[in-house]
């Protein structure tokens, strides 16, 4: 038996809707812990890599130094001066950005931080640590 809208008590009808509402929030919990749990399996190099091609997408330059390995076996990355410099340096229109990436559990090294606190004193440039959870973040900075 089907019954008309009018002939259901409001209760019930709120009763109906609290039920529908439950109902969405517990699968809207279950993606967004899918969802952590796959931002927590992205390497930083998988990610740096989509940060790089969302920003060329989009008009910026971009800079980033990449390790090599060595002779014998050990990986460095060839710089002269103090370590830590951040991952990328993007340039568009007059902006300058320095990020530094991180895995969800990564965190920056002292060198690191000095070279943040540094770069962030000077005027206009932007200054950020990101990691994957963060990429609404990145989509409205380099979109």
């Amino acid at each position: 038996m089907v019954l008309a809208a009018d002939m259901v008590p409001g209760w019930v009808l709120a009763l109906g809707m609290a039920a529908v509402v439950l109902e969405a929030s517990i699968r809207l919990a279950a993606m967004s812990a899918e969802l952590r749990r796959l931002q927590a399996a992205v390497s930083e190099r998988d990610f740096q890599d989509a940060v790089i091609e969302y920003a060329r997408l989009h008009g910026w330059r971009c800079h980033h130094s990449r390790p090599a390995q060595m002779k014998g076996g050990r990986w460095v990355t060839p710089i002269q001066g103090h370590p830590g410099y951040p991952d990328l340096t993007l340039a568009r229109k007059g902006k300058l950005i320095f990020l530094e990436l991180k895995t969800t559990s990564g965190r920056t090294t002292a060198g690191q931080e000095g070279w943040l606190k540094e770069l962030a004193t000077v005027p206009g440039v932007e200054v950020r640590v990101l990691c994957p959870a963060d990429w609404p973040l990145i989509e409205e900075m380099l979109g």
